[in-house]
């Protein structure tokens, strides 16, 4: 019923345009910059604009990093405000932020000053990835012969 409805609405929105348009209450350039959300600028004035103008003003905006001097202190802000900014990206929708419990800090501190053995957990995941590798190369047709050989013993 809504999809109906909507369909209904854009003709009568189309009728309603068209009528304007004849009527002459509605320019197309204002027509135009509504429709493509230009604000208040005109499709007139976007054709008056110097496409050489435009062209050079890319190009030096394009070359603006290459004059620059390269700075180790500019480089670790640029890296810090880019980090900022995929925190937010991350972060999207988060209205508030407390303060940690103190435990929570405790704990992290105590996680900080472990020691932690990383050998034990890459010889388990040796192991783990050799029995997952082992598991994929059985094929089930040769499971269902293995059983049916040994069947017998739990007869």
């Amino acid at each position: 019923m809504v999809d109906k409805m909507e369909k209904v609405s854009r003709v009568i929105n189309g009728i309603s345009i068209q009528q304007s348009l004849l009527d002459g209450k509605v320019s197309t350039d204002a027509l135009i910059s509504e429709l493509l959300n230009f604000g208040n600028v005109t499709a007139t004035q976007l054709l008056a604009i110097d496409i050489g103008k435009l062209t050079q003003l890319a190009k030096d905006i394009q070359e603006l990093p290459k004059k620059l001097p390269e700075d180790v202190l500019i480089t670790k802000m640029e890296d810090k405000l880019k980090l900022i900014s995929e925190m937010v990206e991350k972060s999207n929708g988060v209205t508030e932020l407390n303060a940690p419990n103190p435990d929570y800090l405790n704990d992290v501190k105590t996680l900080r000053n472990t020691i932690i053995d990383w050998s034990e957990l890459e010889l388990f995941l040796s192991y783990w990835n050799g029995l997952s590798d082992v598991v994929t190369s059985l094929k089930t047709t040769n499971i269902k012969k293995k059983w049916h050989q040994w069947s017998f013993i739990w007869y």
